[in-house]
């Protein structure tokens, strides 16, 4: 069966895609894949009962990337809207993915006070292996500003992921501009 590109591709297209099948699928689109990125720590969303993901799929939206989500206490994401990951996937039926920073070794950011709690969302080989366990398609590393990451420590946590999650999800790298679709 071929795989149909993802700006074509409806619900139940995603049931069982595998990360190659949705790797092909972006590729299919040939650059037209538009990402969402729903920060969890800004509130419970524009439209109550409703989260930001859902939103955004309504709009046109091909695939979501959940920021700042606390993968220590996975009930401390304000934005889901009390929605376990899972949920969200069902009402969404798309591909949905989670975003881990990768600070720099011993960062420390001098004691400022913190939007969200930062470590919960790090690129630890737990939080890896959580997002795993979860079902997400993808995930995205990267450095938030200010946080003393280098394409070094992104590379870094690229390795461990991929020992981790072998070929099953999606690993994307962000080098400072949301550049994703390099193959790692």
């Amino acid at each position: 069966m071929s795989t149909i590109r993802l700006i074509s591709a409806t619900g139940s297209d995603f049931e069982k895609k595998s990360a190659s099948e949705l790797k092909e699928s972006i590729f299919k689109s040939e650059g037209r894949v538009v990402m969402g990125q729903h920060l969890l720590f800004a509130g419970t969303g524009l439209v109550r009962g409703v989260t930001n993901s859902e939103l955004m799929f309504s709009f046109g939206a091909d695939m979501v990337m959940l920021n700042t989500m606390d993968l220590d206490d996975l009930s401390n994401n304000l934005g889901l809207c009390g929605l376990t990951f899972q949920q969200l996937k069902e009402k969404c039926r798309r591909p949905i993915g989670i975003y881990l920073g990768c600070p720099k070794k011993g960062y420390n950011d001098g004691g400022k006070k913190a939007l969200y709690k930062r470590e919960g969302m790090l690129a630890t080989p737990e939080h890896i292996q959580t997002c795993l366990d979860l079902g997400a398609d993808f995930i995205v590393l990267g450095g938030n500003p200010g946080s003393g990451t280098s394409i070094n420590d992104v590379i870094a946590a690229t390795k461990i992921a991929r020992e981790i999650c072998g070929n099953q999800m999606l690993i994307f790298r962000e080098n400072g501009k949301m550049a994703f679709m390099k193959r790692y």
